[in-house]
């Protein structure tokens, strides 16, 4: 088995990313993608959780580790926001690329399934109630926060046009089509 599997659906995103990137962030982010990812991987490596493959598709990086218990999945789904924190030593240097690592981060801390905040509040939910009661208070934070998400999409429309609420529809739409794998 190849440890790096590229789908073409990863590719398509990318190149759009690319061709319409009007802020000039395409390669700083791909940076702050290659650092949360190597996050993730450190923290599996210390922890001694075998990876066995990364694969790049339409909802992002995938890890497909071996099997670990929930204290140390809510570390490792929390290295990958950590390590965009070191990103923000470059503000003086590279402003853009910091701010890649900051917006990413944050975006991961989101708690909906499959960003790494809606792994970790899993994890930790299973730790601290039967499964029930986990998928129940996981679901009603996942339907807050999307409901918040798309909300403050809408506030931004009177300064920046419909482009907020596309984009937070999109990005909820790929959440959705991906969560039923990782719940």
């Amino acid at each position: 088995m190849v440890f790096l599997h590229i789908d073409p659906g990863w590719l398509v995103l990318m190149a759009l990313l690319w061709y319409w990137d009007p802020l000039g962030c395409f390669y700083p982010f791909c940076a702050a993608m290659a650092l949360h990812e190597l996050g993730h991987l450190a923290a599996l490596s210390l922890l001694r959780v075998p990876v066995r493959q990364m694969r790049l598709d339409l909802s992002g990086a995938v890890l497909e580790t071996g099997a670990t218990d929930y204290r140390r999945e809510i570390v490792c789904a929390l290295a990958g926001p950590a390590a965009n924190c070191l990103g923000l030593f470059f503000w003086e240097v590279i402003p853009l690329y910091a701010r890649c690592c900051l917006l990413l981060g944050a975006f991961n801390l989101l708690p909906l399934p499959p960003l790494d905040g809606g792994k970790a509040l899993r994890a930790f939910l299973l730790l601290r109630c039967n499964t029930a009661t986990a998928f129940s208070i996981l679901m009603a934070v996942t339907w807050v926060t999307a409901a918040a998400l798309m909300l403050w999409a809408l506030c931004l429309t009177a300064d920046h046009g419909l482009w907020p609420v596309a984009a937070a529809g999109l990005a909820l739409l790929r959440l959705t089509l991906t969560m039923k794998k990782h719940l």
